[in-house]
């Protein structure tokens, strides 16, 4: 997969099994949460296919992404790709008629699903092997095939895994149900994780710091106020000029800037719900 040709399908949603389908004349995009069992690993299942070549901008949000692009021709794999985190806002090309399976994975999936590190591709992407997890069979018509023997693999690799850091889990709990905004000091305090250790764990697993994380998550939980023209921060920002700072860095553009291209194919503002 060229990265020009990548989609990455982005959205902060409400929790339901079927998150949401969206079909702007150009791209048919559908999002599925994962069985419960998934739910600290996994943030949805989705596919999409293009009606027309368009560019989209996508912008940070903290998830990392397995995706499979179809040959044109609908039969057999093209690439599997595995996409690391993103710190800033990137412009991708979808070309017509791509179609395209995909997972939208939580960071701890980094260390329990895959056993790895994505540390070398923030910002990047690496490409695995046509057989990974056993998805070189899979039919671009059988999106709920995909969810059933993808959901069955991740559980299997889970029960035969390594016991869960308890103190692991307890973070990013921390992190998400605060939407990013709790310091790293109060987080150390809670789960008796020092911030060096936590940092550490972050650099080597993830490739940046718990507090820059944080920060995508807490810009990524205004995205949808910034598509309905709410200008103003809602998460723990200083002021309004640090909001305005902390967007621009990750998106490229000011608030009033990304609410007035919001028609320019931003990706999230055309996958979260109303």
């Amino acid at each position: 997969m060229r990265k020009s040709e990548a989609f990455v399908g982005i959205a902060y949603l409400s929790k339901c099994d079927q998150a949401t389908m969206n079909n702007d004349g150009k791209l048919i995009y559908e999002a599925v949460y994962p069985d419960e069992r998934l739910s600290a690993f996994v943030t949805y299942f989705w596919h999409s296919q293009a009606i027309t070549d368009s560019i989209y901008t996508v912008l940070p949000d903290g998830n990392f992404d397995l995706i499979i692009q179809f040959e044109a021709t609908g039969i057999g794999i093209k690439s599997i790709s595995l996409f690391g985190l993103y710190t800033r806002q990137v412009d991708i090309h979808v070309s017509a008629g791509s179609r395209f399976f995909a997972i939208t994975f939580k960071p701890l999936a980094v260390e329990y699903l895959f056993k790895s590190t994505i540390s070398s591709i923030l910002n990047n992407y690496q490409l695995l092997s046509d057989n990974f997890w056993n998805m070189d069979q899979l039919s671009p018509e059988d999106f709920s095939g995909f969810i059933k023997q993808l959901t069955e693999k991740m559980l299997f690799i889970l029960t035969e895994g390594r016991i869960m850091d308890n103190r692991k889990q307890k973070v990013f709990e921390l992190i998400f149900s605060s939407k990013g905004t709790l310091p790293v000091r109060q987080i150390a305090d809670q789960v008796f994780w020092t911030e060096r250790q936590m940092n550490r764990y972050f650099g080597t697993r993830l490739g940046l710091s718990l507090k820059a994380y944080s920060n995508i998550l807490r810009c990524a939980a205004s995205y949808t106020d910034l598509r309905d023209g709410d200008i103003h921060p809602r998460q723990d920002f200083y002021d309004q000029s640090h909001f305005i700072k902390e967007i621009k860095k990750h998106t490229g553009q000011k608030p009033t800037e990304l609410y007035e291209n919001k028609e320019h194919k931003i990706l999230q503002f055309l996958t979260l719900p109303e």
